[in-house]
């Protein structure tokens, strides 16, 4: 993976306190509900979307939600990254989840 570790824990925390808040909110509203993962999101998605590869729509959905390049001060600090990178650096975030 090309992310440098810096990044990449950044990235996690964030995706991780994205979910954490949405949890939190859930059981707020009905602490029966069940949690929400990353592989009920794709469920959702590839249920509800045409999108060739939900996986994929869904984890840069989550990389948005949870601040996108902000996360990072900025889209400037992530120049030697591509698309690419990203992308399996969220995978890698997505297998901890």
């Amino acid at each position: 993976m090309k992310m440098q570790q810096v990044h990449f824990a950044k990235l996690e925390a964030a995706i991780k306190g994205a979910f954490a808040k949405v949890n939190a909110t859930a059981k707020g509203i009905n602490p029966e509900s069940e949690a929400l993962t990353f592989p009920k999101v794709v469920e959702h998605y590839a249920a509800a979307s045409k999108d060739k590869d939900p996986a994929m729509r869904a984890r840069w959905d989550i990389f948005w939600a949870s601040g996108g390049y902000d996360i990072f001060g900025g889209v400037r600090e992530m120049a030697y990254m591509n698309d690419n990178h990203m992308d399996t650096a969220l995978k890698a975030v997505m297998e901890r989840i």
